[in-house]
């Protein structure tokens, strides 16, 4: 092997040309409904493939204090359709929807990603 080929070789490798997902980033936040915390629920953010995000769906449950952290290291970068559920705070029913709810976050390398969720009627 020659010594261009070796060294395009180490660069791939050290790059991880496998073409994985991109690295998470830490997501947290509050979400809050008339201006009360969501005491209980969960959070969830999906992939906005409209926007070119690709990737699973992420959830968290809601503290007492309507607070939330993504599990497994966050989220990677991109654009995120976010939904709300709670049997326990009267959450109007759009926010449980992918496509109803209209909440939408980006999500943003090298950035402190907290997110201030305010639900309306």
């Amino acid at each position: 092997m020659n010594r261009r080929r070796l060294l395009a070789w180490v660069c791939l490798v050290a790059l991880g040309c496998s073409g994985g997902e991109k690295p998470r980033v830490p997501v947290s936040g509050r979400v809050l409904y008339r201006g009360y915390a969501v005491r209980s629920g969960k959070i969830a953010f999906t992939a906005d493939k409209d926007r070119g995000t690709q990737g699973p769906m992420v959830n968290a449950e809601l503290s007492s204090d309507g607070t939330f952290r993504l599990g497994d290291g966050g989220l990677p970068p991109g654009w995120y359709r976010v939904t709300i559920a709670s049997l326990d705070s009267p959450v109007p029913a759009k926010y449980r929807d992918v496509d109803g709810s209209n909440l939408v976050r980006e999500v943003v390398a090298g950035k402190e990603n907290t997110f201030e969720i305010v639900l309306d009627d």
